[in-house]
């Protein structure tokens, strides 16, 4: 890749960025941060004078600290370092996916509301989908119906990978919390951290310390009848240590696809619900955002609220800028994923 290619790919990656986290898909926005982050460095490298090197390498320490900003969390109050605001909208809000939702109102939110869910023989979800697909936004629905507190666990900012004394600690403190409350859900926005196959930069080592410590205090706690529930979400599942499949942590599995076209229907009618558009440009678009994630048709919709003339030929304009995502290497991570956990059952699969 020449310096050009670079600086193009530096700029997409901290676009991504900043759209990902508008849609509250923080972990997208870490990686893609960080990706911008370490292209910057690698201009650095290769500028042609001193001072080019030097703005890219004050420009990759800038791209870090907003990569980590996005995983931040507020420690004024160590009592609240594991706790998130309870969402504003619910399943009614969220387009799309009824047959999950029915699943989920069934296995998860009357027993919830019954105080029965310790009865439920499953004990923890994994959700998984390609990235931009709202799997975040959709746990956030889901954590309305159900009118809880919840732990967010986030593996780089609580979990030091290379203070173990600590790691103990910060993990009964969380559930220490839980039993407080009893009503409460651990949400994991990105699992690997914790549970990785070692495939990645992560040990096996570290992970089975995460492993070890959540399953000895999810059962200690699920003894006690209390509500309680783990969720997480994921793009890569296949990079998921076996160990960490099956109970007392993941085994109900739910995948989400791509928008399908009532799905992309229904999105781009609340985004564009002001604009007056015929009937033959909103099948267009329909049509022409095949293959898009979630977070691309916001994308779209904001620039095409900011045409000067919104008609066929500046929307067919502004299209041929946006492609619909490449889920070849997330569909590979699927197979693998799915071959190991046969033996489960996968909803909307």
């Amino acid at each position: 890749m020449d310096i050009s290619e670079m600086k193009i790919e530096m700029m997409k990656a901290y676009s991504s960025a900043i759209d990902a986290y508008g849609n509250n898909e923080n972990q997208k926005a870490y990686d893609d941060m960080m990706k911008a982050s370490k292209l910057a460095s690698s201009l650095a490298k290769e500028a042609s004078t001193i001072t080019d090197s030097e703005e890219y390498k004050n420009l990759a320490v800038y791209y870090l600290r907003k990569a980590n900003s996005f995983l931040n969390i507020t420690e004024n109050n160590a009592n609240d370092i594991f706790k998130m605001d309870l969402p504003t909208q619910g399943f009614q809000d969220y387009i799309g996916l009824d047959n999950i939702k029915e699943y989920l109102n069934e296995t998860i939110v009357k027993p919830w509301k019954d105080h029965t869910l310790y009865k439920r023989k499953k004990n923890a979800i994994l959700i998984y989908g390609p990235y931009g697909v709202s799997k975040t936004r959709f746990v956030h629905s889901l954590l309305k119906e159900l009118n809880c507190k919840t732990l967010y666990l986030r593996p780089s900012k609580q979990f030091s990978m290379t203070d173990f004394p600590n790691v103990e600690n910060n993990f009964l403190t969380v559930f220490n919390e839980a039993e407080k409350q009893d009503n409460i859900v651990f949400f994991i926005e990105s699992p690997i951290p914790f549970f990785s196959n070692g495939d990645d930069e992560l040990t096996s080592d570290t992970c089975e310390l995460f492993t070890r410590i959540f399953k000895r205090e999810l059962k200690r706690i699920k003894r006690k009848k209390l509500n309680i529930l783990l969720i997480a979400t994921t793009s890569v599942p296949d990079k998921l240590s076996k160990t960490v499949i099956g109970a007392p942590l993941f085994d109900d599995f739910i995948r989400i696809h791509l928008p399908d076209d009532n799905i992309r229907k229904g999105l781009l009618e609340r985004y564009l619900n002001e604009e007056e558009l015929s009937q033959e440009l909103k099948d267009k678009l329909v049509k022409e955002t095949k293959g898009f994630v979630s977070t691309d048709i916001s994308r779209l919709a904001k620039e095409i609220k900011n045409l000067d003339n919104i008609n066929e030929e500046s929307i067919s304009s502004l299209l041929k800028t946006f492609k619909a995502t490449d889920v070849k290497e997330y569909e590979n991570s699927v197979h693998i994923f799915e071959e190991r956990i046969k033996s489960f059952e996968i909803i909307n699969k």
